[in-house]
């Protein structure tokens, strides 16, 4: 189970180096078009549903459930490092991911790449566009994507909140900074 340290930082010695803390540094370096991107499209689910059993591996190869992170709020975001919108999208996510540190709210990317060594293709990614607060977690093949009911399309994200239940979805890539979204997560988890 993971554990989290006193300022709700993931330790990586109990999650097997696959979520890293907040680095010190500067903006993402990267893609030039992320200003251009409105605030994703989340759609509140009527009647949140438990999550159904979604499983991924952090860089160290350790398979964790979503259940692990209980009582903890979650944004899993489902995504690809062939794909020119999560590769966008990722920017505002990493943003989020340090705003929504306090608040006890995780951000979860699950990359979906195909392949025999996904973790290296996403450290890849992130090193060359200076992603540094986000952790390295794969879903293989996109089973869990489908499962939260993506279709099996990139970028999909869903909200979890606390107690294990999907309150919200959004398809298709978009600004996690915008159009209040970050106020709408605190209040949905």
């Amino acid at each position: 189970m993971p554990v989290l340290d006193k300022r709700f930082r993931f330790d990586r010695r109990q999650f097997g180096g696959g979520l890293l803390s907040f680095a010190a540094g500067g903006p993402p370096v990267g893609l030039k078009h992320v200003a251009d991107l409105g605030p994703p499209s989340l759609q509140v689910v009527g009647n949140p549903v438990k999550e159904p059993g979604l499983r991924f591996r952090d860089q160290g190869g350790v398979e964790h459930w979503l259940e692990e992170f209980r009582g903890i709020g979650l944004v899993v975001n489902f995504w690809a490092t062939w794909c020119g919108p999560c590769r966008e999208e990722i920017f505002s996510l990493e943003r989020l991911t340090e705003t929504l540190f306090a608040q006890k709210i995780a951000v979860l990317p699950l990359a979906t790449d195909a392949g025999v060594d996904r973790v290296s293709q996403v450290r890849q990614f992130f090193d060359k566009v200076n992603v540094r607060s986000m952790p390295i977690l794969t879903d293989a093949g996109g089973v869990n994507a489908k499962l939260a009911g993506s279709g099996g399309s990139v970028p999909f994200t869903v909200v979890v909140d606390r107690w294990g239940r999907i309150r919200a979805r959004a398809s298709g890539a978009g600004d996690w900074t915008k159009g209040g979204i970050t106020n709408f997560i605190m209040r949905l988890v």
